[in-house]
């Protein structure tokens, strides 16, 4: 039922997932997944995520961490899972711009999304 109301496009086989909503709570910038296309995704995989919102002034600073939201209701203070580079650091919100599209390898058990394209 949630492939018919919420369908994933793909690239080539690599699901293709649009943030839907960003938010900043401290130094964090996260991103929102739309958590009914999320589900529909395997275990572990690749996946494509076009940023489409731009967070609020002052959060493009390599000051700010990038995080991935999947969850309708998160809990209170909650800021998502950390996204990481290639060599396992976080991610600024000064690489992530509105239009990127990240390749990124995910693991919803181990809660890992780890970019694989270079976004310098």
């Amino acid at each position: 039922m949630l492939a018919r109301r919420f369908p994933i496009k793909r690239l080539n086989g690599i699901p293709i997932i649009k943030t839907i909503s960003v938010a900043t709570n401290g130094s964090v910038v996260t991103y929102q997944l739309c958590p009914w296309r999320y589900r529909q995704l395997p275990n572990e995989g690749l996946l494509l995520v076009r940023i489409a919102q731009t967070p609020s002034a002052g959060a493009g600073s390599a000051a700010f961490t990038v995080s991935l939201e999947t969850h309708a209701t998160p809990q209170t203070g909650s800021t998502g899972t950390p996204v990481i580079d290639g060599v396992g650091e976080n991610i600024t919100s000064n690489k992530v711009v509105t239009g990127n599209v990240l390749l990124m390898y995910f693991n919803k058990c181990d809660g890992i999304f780890q970019v694989l394209n270079s976004v310098e």
